[in-house]
């Protein structure tokens, strides 16, 4: 999949268990992993 031109792709090392745990909360949610993440940043840096 393309990424736009205005943003970038990154690569992150987790561990397989907070993985999972990462699956479990985004599919309560119903988002992906990655979107789930993207949103947990997003706040983060909102707060800031």
């Amino acid at each position: 999949m393309s990424v736009k031109k205005d943003k970038i792709r990154i690569a992150v090392t987790i561990p397989r268990e907070i993985n999972e745990q990462l699956k479990i909360k985004a599919e309560q949610e119903q988002r992906s992993v990655s979107n789930y993440v993207y949103n947990l940043i997003v706040k983060d840096l909102k707060q800031d």
